[in-house]
Parts: C-alpha cells; sequence; structure tokens
C-alpha cells in the first residue's frame, strides 16, 4: 500500500505505523529500548500513537535532516490530524499493530 493513495483514514494510520516500524528497526538496540519505553509510557489511544510517530519522525530528522522529502513531513501531519477523528474502534485496532510492532 502506498501511504498518500490509502482510501481511508485506517489505512494512512497504519501504513505510517508500518513505515516507522522499519525505522524503528533499524535503530541500535538501546534506542530502540528507549523507543518502546516512551511508548508504553504514553497514555492509551491517539497519544500512545502519536508519540510513536512523532518520536521515530525525530530520529528519521536528526538521522537524514536534509535528505528527508518535504512529503514525508506532510505524511507526518496527516497522520497526527487524522489520529483524533478516527473511530474508538480504529483507533484500538492500531493500538493493537502498534503493539505487535512494538513487540519487535
Amino acid at each position: 500500500m502506498v501511504i498518500s493513495s490509502a482510501s481511508s483514514n485506517l489505512e494512512v494510520c497504519a501504513g505510517v505505523l508500518a513505515l516507522f516500524a522499519l525505522q524503528l528497526n533499524s535503530l541500535p538496540p538501546d534506542q530502540q529500548a528507549s523507543v518502546r519505553y516512551l511508548c508504553e509510557s504514553a497514555p492509551s489511544g491517539a497519544p500512545r500513537l502519536d508519540s510513536f510517530v512523532t518520536c521515530l519522525w525525530g530520529t528519521a530528522l536528526s538521522d537524514l535532516g536534509a535528505g528527508l522529502a518535504p512529503q514525508s513531513g506532510q505524511m507526518v501531519a496527516r497522520f497526527l490530524g487524522t489520529t483524533e477523528e478516527l473511530d474508538p474502534r480504529d483507533i484500538e485496532r492500531l493500538l493493537g499493530l502498534l503493539q505487535r510492532l512494538l513487540a519487535g
């Protein structure tokens, strides 16, 4: 699935989570553990999803800096705007996905 052509907000969010899970897996183990701890400590629901994405967005910015396309920032902004609009059942689905992604 290409995130920009996703047909629903749920697909957009799932795609962004999966993309940032790849970023998480590329980090050294101690940084992965820090991200996992932060996400597990965040309040459940949209705040937990948002903390995962913004934390990994920050690592991408520090690692890649100017190499990131402007569209990547738009994707993160769309994710953050979308999570608040999702149905609570969709939030629970995404939290389940996030839990699996964090489990490694």
